[in-house]
């Protein structure tokens, strides 16, 4: 049995992901939607990665400066997906509009544990070979 879970995404997939993260931050900069509780989040769209069927995608935020809780903001948004996806068939040129699933973007907070562990003194140490000439 071959399994497709970690095949790469195909062309049209990274383009139709590009078109949705392109459409969905001019969606929430227009705030045509805003349900209670979202009227003054301020987020950026880091990556849309979308399944080899365009049925479904999964939708990549960084909350920023100011804005609310992490798991409220999921929540909210989960809420607010009936009239974000409306508004994203409006402006799409797609058959299907995909099933949208928000999710909090973790790499740069990864990065920025990764970063100062390396700063560490004690790693730097081990990093830092004495030049043998």
């Amino acid at each position: 049995m071959s399994s497709k879970k970690h095949q790469p995404p195909s062309q049209r997939g990274l383009k139709v992901s590009e078109e949705i993260r392109r459409v969905l931050s001019s969606v929430f900069r227009e705030s045509i939607f805003w349900e209670e509780g979202l009227e003054a989040v301020s987020l950026a769209i880091t990556e849309v990665r979308i399944s080899p069927d365009l049925r479904n995608a999964r939708v990549f935020i960084l909350p920023l400066s100011g804005s609310k809780v992490k798991a409220s903001l999921i929540k909210d948004l989960t809420k607010a997906t009936p009239k974000i996806r409306k508004a994203l068939g409006q402006k799409l040129q797609l058959r299907l509009v995909p099933d949208l699933t928000f999710q909090i973007d973790n790499a740069f907070e990864n990065f920025s544990q990764i970063d100062s562990l390396l700063n560490n003194p004690k790693v730097l140490k081990d990093i830092e070979k004495p030049d043998t000439e």
